[in-house]
C-alpha cells in the first residue's frame, strides 16, 4: 500500500484502488482558552491522545486501530490492528 497527498487530501493505493484515507480520533481534549484562541485565529487543531484509540478510515470504512506518535516532529499513525475479515470492518 502506498499513500499520495494532494493538497489537504490524502489518498490510500493498493494496486489500481485507489480511496481518501482519514485517521478519525477516538476522543481528545481542548481547553476553553483553545478554543477561544483557535477561534480568533480561525482554525481548529485537535491534539491527538497518545495513548488512546485511533481508527484509520479508507472509503468510509475503518480499516485499522492505532495510536499517534511523535516521529520526526510530526504525528504519526501507528497501526496496532487491522480489521482485514469483512465481519471485523467497524463502520
Amino acid at each position: 500500500m502506498e499513500t499520495r497527498e494532494t493538497g489537504d487530501e490524502k489518498k490510500a493505493t493498493v494496486g489500481r484502488l485507489s480511496m481518501e484515507a482519514i485517521v478519525v480520533l477516538a476522543s481528545t481534549t481542548l481547553s476553553a482558552d483553545d478554543v477561544d484562541r483557535q477561534k480568533r485565529a480561525g482554525t481548529l487543531t485537535l491534539s491527538a491522545p497518545a495513548s488512546q484509540a485511533a481508527y484509520l478510515e479508507a472509503g468510509g470504512v475503518i480499516v485499522a486501530e492505532g495510536i499517534m506518535r511523535k516521529k520526526h516532529g510530526k504525528s504519526a499513525f501507528v497501526v496496532t490492528r487491522t480489521y482485514q475479515d469483512a465481519n471485523e470492518v467497524r463502520s
